[in-house]
């Protein structure tokens, strides 16, 4: 008995379990922020939502349907069924009307991007566009608030006095013995080309679907072909023994009775549009195929759909393909619609397509790249309240969110007690705030936030009418400094980036120099009030920027470097490894060998194999972790080659872990001697040093012949770098000087080293920046050039730049200037500076 009651006692708690699921709504709960909610109509209201954390941008108008200004109509643009498309914000506005305003627009059915012909059925005010596509949903409506939303099919007879006669179309050719119903969105006429029989009819009342409609006969052609097409008319038109019988049976002034049926759906139907897939369905997500992209994938979409009872029309835009909202997929479409509250809903057209108009104002923002896409037809809530006097006043935006010290521009309309548009006078109007230490507002509505977080309410009146807006003003969060780290030499800028996030983890666009800078160690370098540090001596430096009182902090190492400097002399292979790209692994190897070498006891040798294949390139990757000192300009390692076109390429990456290639500036095919193989290192300002090289690319050289195997091997010694030349402002010549010149060198004759002086001005030079682009550059004796000590642009002064013998560290790559020892050789040079429009040439001598 104690079994039976305990099994009696859990079951019991599985069902009451049971039945609270099945009354949870199954749908996901959207977490929405109303960012605007406003009342447009006589029961119709316009809410903007937004969600963060995916994010989307939402609008939605909801109306109530048995409001006795509702109206809700189809409008197709230029009127005709084929002959393009129209923004839907333009259908919106032709239909505005006083007495007919038009209140809310969504674009309407899929459709032909060349011709505009929609993909369905479309009614307009009870006249039937073109026939039905089987396997899509329609949406539709009556004079009663009835709203029909399923797949449907169009079929259409007249009736006569003893007989009735089965229609083949509508704006349609017509074939050889067929009916066919024509109206004006055909075009202005049948264009058909045989005789037949065409007559005009006019309904006695109005246009309907789903119910008879009784039409008198105001005229018949006499040769029943090409029949003008009047506005709210219907030709019937009819070819072969069709004809024959209507000729025979129909007269002026007849009464004949029309039937077009679309089901199913409502009764006397008198708007309808197109649209896939239906998504919601008794208030729950419709079934909808999961495979199908359309479904699954994330688009800007426009959804119409109805609560229960019919009594509310939800029209939904989600804008998508932008960072500020995504798009959603059916299924979240269906998520968020259920959560409004629709128990009926169809997909319409969406992605580019995708347009709300309230008011005559687009409130979405459309993905398509022109903007507003132009589009087949549009869906259209209509007020059809009188104009009245003024009643209300509305201010926009009339909930912000702003960051400290930023604008806002509010504007004023002004409505009737139906909220329809009437003109409000500026010169009227007048702003106030609730706390005027939050901020100051002109008699414009233009509001500056003050340096202070808070709130604040915007008020404005127009005489005794009064309306209010509030402000939520968010202060700092924090800054982020960026580099964290950077090396730098004397001549380098390191440019710092700062960026401001607000207390709602929004990065804030703030001027440069609106940010305090501060350089911890003066000596060692300064900085400016837009964030670029310069160097002045070796050491090591904090920058700290900070925007009220949140700091952020980086250090920044200057490191000078003179010359050329050895890296590697490759007399280990402990920081080497070999790895390949389409090569032989097994005949592909790096050995130490003690010959050949260009410096030291011992070089990398490479050992290669590859078979080589059509539009594939087989790589030896010397691989490393190598971290440079200071801030070179260029790289070069000795490299003895078999002969083959090889090239060599530097791969390294900076300070931010960003990768970079530089390429050598010559091919790796001089045999059987060391030649030395380089390449300058990108100079730009996006790249934080130190550079750490990751490794030497080979790509390995051939024939090409496809299937040949190429075999061989390249030795490589004395992996260096070079530094530039520093040109030093002479700090006791402070005033800017009016002229340019070059000095003799001194000491001349000279050996190792001489020091050139020069002047420069910006009065009546080539200026970018108040600097002026300076050249100097060494030649010999033959006007070839032999160095290049400076090519940058300098601001006005007087300077002084070394020109050295250069070690045995570094070979000059033209032969005739090269000494026996190593370096430049002896003998006449000449140096020329150009700066400007300024040039001058002097002559200097090296003794060994």
């Amino acid at each position: 008995m104690e079994i039976y009651q305990l099994y009696f006692f859990k079951c019991k708690i599985l069902l009451t379990l049971l039945t609270i699921f099945l009354h949870l709504p199954i749908y996901s709960q959207i977490l929405l922020d109303t960012v605007k909610h406003k009342q447009v109509g006589p029961g119709m209201f316009y809410t903007k939502y937004v969600a963060h954390t995916i994010p989307w941008s939402i609008d939605v108008f909801e109306a109530d349907m048995t409001n006795q200004y509702f109206a809700i109509e189809t409008v197709k643009a230029f009127d005709l069924l084929a002959a393009g498309r129209k923004k839907t914000s333009s259908m919106s506005l032709r239909r505005n009307l006083v007495g007919h305003w038009s209140v809310s627009a969504v674009n309407g059915d899929f459709f032909d991007m060349t011709t505009g012909m929609p993909n369905n059925i479309q009614v307009e005010n009870g006249q039937v566009l073109r026939k039905e596509r089987i396997d899509y949903p329609t949406v539709g409506f009556n004079m009663n608030g009835e709203v029909s939303i399923s797949k449907t099919y169009l079929t259409g007879e007249i009736a006569l006095r003893d007989s009735s006669l089965i229609f083949n179309g509508i704006n349609v050719s017509r074939d050889s013995n067929s009916l066919v119903f024509y109206n004006q969105f055909y075009g202005a006429s049948t264009g058909t080309t045989t005789n037949g029989f065409e007559a005009i009819v006019n309904p006695l009342n109005s246009w309907f679907v789903n119910d008879t409609v009784y039409c008198t006969v105001d005229s018949i052609s006499p040769v029943g072909k090409n029949t003008v097409i009047p506005d709210g008319s219907m030709v019937i038109s009819a070819s072969g023994t069709v004809a024959n019988y209507l000729s025979s049976h129909v007269s002026v002034n007849d009464t004949v009775k029309i039937l077009l049926n679309i089901l199913p759906s409502v009764s006397k139907l008198k708007e309808m549009m197109g649209g896939h897939p239906i998504i919601i369905k008794k208030g729950m997500t419709a079934s909808m195929n999961p495979n199908d992209a359309f479904v699954y994938n994330r688009h800007p979409r426009t959804a119409v759909g109805i609560n229960e009872d019919t009594t509310k029309l939800f029209l939904v835009t989600v804008d998508g393909r932008q960072t500020s909202s995504l798009g959603m997929n059916l299924y979240e479409l269906a998520d968020l619609m259920l959560q409004i509250g629709v128990y009926q809903g169809i997909n319409l057209d969406g992605g580019g397509s995708t347009t709300m108009v309230i008011r005559n104002e687009v409130v979405n923002t459309p993905s398509d790249a022109s903007g507003e896409r132009p589009v087949s037809n549009a869906l259209l809530v209509v007020s059809k309240a009188p104009l009245d006097t003024l009643s209300f006043i509305d201010v926009s935006p009339n909930f912000s969110i702003i960051f400290i010290g930023k604008q806002i521009q509010f504007t004023i309309a002004g409505t009737d007690k139906y909220y329809n548009p009437i003109y409000v006078n500026p010169a009227t109007l007048k702003y106030k705030l609730s706390d005027s230490t939050k901020g100051t507002i002109t008699t414009s509505g233009l509001f500056t936030a003050n340096l202070d977080s808070g709130e604040c309410t915007v008020i404005a009146s127009y005489g005794t009418i009064k309306d209010s807006a509030k402000i939520i003003i968010k202060g700092v969060d924090r800054l982020e400094l960026t580099p964290d780290e950077a090396v730098t030499d004397k001549n380098r800028i390191v440019t710092f980036t700062a960026k401001v996030f607000d207390t709602d983890n929004i990065v804030q666009t703030i001027p440069l120099q609106n940010i305090n800078w501060v350089c911890t160690d003066t000596t060692v370098g300064s900085i400016n009030i837009v964030g670029q540090f310069q160097g002045k001596k070796i050491g090591i430096a904090k920058v700290i920027a900070s925007y009220f009182s949140k700091p952020d902090t980086s250090t920044v190492k200057v490191e000078i470097g003179y010359g050329a400097v050895i890296i590697d002399s490759i007399e280990t292979l402990s920081n080497w490894h070999l790895s390949g790209e389409n090569v032989d692994t097994s005949l592909t190897k790096m050995s130490l060998v003690s010959l050949p070498t260009s410096l030291g006891s011992s070089s990398i040798m490479l050992d290669y194999s590859f078979t080589y294949q059509t539009s594939q390139y087989n790589w030896a990757y010397l691989n490393t972790n190598n971290t440079i000192y200071g801030v070179p300009d260029s790289i070069m390692i000795d490299v003895y080659s078999d002969g083959a076109l090889h090239r060599i390429f530097f791969d390294a990456v900076d300070n931010e872990n960003k990768l970079f290639r530089i390429s050598s500036h010559k091919l790796a095919n001089n045999p059987n001697i060391f030649e030395t193989i380089g390449g300058r290192i990108v100079s730009s300002t996006a790249v934080y040093f130190p550079l750490t090289l990751k490794k030497i690319s080979v790509d390995l050289g051939s024939a090409q012949v496809t299937g040949q195997t190429y075999s061989g091997t390249i030795y490589f010694d004395n992996l260096r770098v070079k530094y530039p030349q520093s040109a030093i402002l002479i700090d006791d010549e402070v005033l800017e000087p009016s002229f340019f010149k070059l000095y003799q060198n001194y000491p001349n004759p000279f050996n190792p080293a001489t020091t050139i002086k020069f002047t420069i001005s910006c009065v009546g030079a080539s200026r970018q920046g108040g600097t002026v682009p300076v050249l100097i550059t060494v030649y010999d004796v033959l006007g070839n050039e032999v160095a290049k000590l400076i090519d940058e642009y300098k601001p006005a002064g007087s300077y002084e730049v070394e020109f050295p013998d250069v070690g045995t560290g570094y070979i000059p790559s033209l032969p005739s200037v090269v000494s026996a020892k190593g370096g430049y050789a002896s003998g006449v040079y000449f140096y020329q500076l150009k700066a400007g429009n300024f040039i001058s040439t002097k002559k200097m001598v090296l003794l060994r």
